[in-house]
């Protein structure tokens, strides 16, 4: 599942006290040059995971390269607007975006961990991560 060439030691990689313990969802990094036309499968199984996982809210991290509407709209299948939280990338120092494509790493108990590149088109990729998080 780790991808090749792509960030391999971010998935084994635990991020410490950068969220409140109490937090479990998703992070979701948008890539340097984004838009959520190119991540349809992507979407559609964060959407079936978010039904089936009882999480409620998703963080996004972003550059200035797209706009909160967008994300806030391109989610709306996901979690409702008001539990889509947007950090800048500017502001967090522990992880980079991919210049194209998106990163979705899993928080628990305020631990961000499992951080994934998924290039566009790799469904198996995508559904065995999300398989690999229901374990959790």
């Amino acid at each position: 599942m780790v991808n090749k060439g792509l960030d391999t030691d971010l998935f084994y990689k635990v991020f410490y006290d950068k969220f409140p313990k109490i937090e479990n969802s998703l992070v979701f990094i948008l890539p340097v040059s984004s838009c959520f036309n190119c991540f349809e499968d992507l979407l559609g199984s964060l959407e079936d995971f978010y039904k089936n996982s009882g999480l409620n809210k998703i963080i996004v991290i972003r550059n200035n390269n797209i706009k909160e509407r967008e994300i806030r709209f391109s989610l709306q299948n996901v979690v409702s607007s008001e539990n889509v939280y947007i950090l800048n990338i500017e502001d967090i120092d522990y992880v980079q975006q991919h210049n194209f494509f998106p990163k979705i790493g899993f928080l628990k108990n305020g631990k961000l961990s499992c951080i994934e590149v998924f290039e566009q088109g790799n469904t198996e990729k995508i559904s065995r991560y999300f398989e690999f998080l229901e374990l959790f």
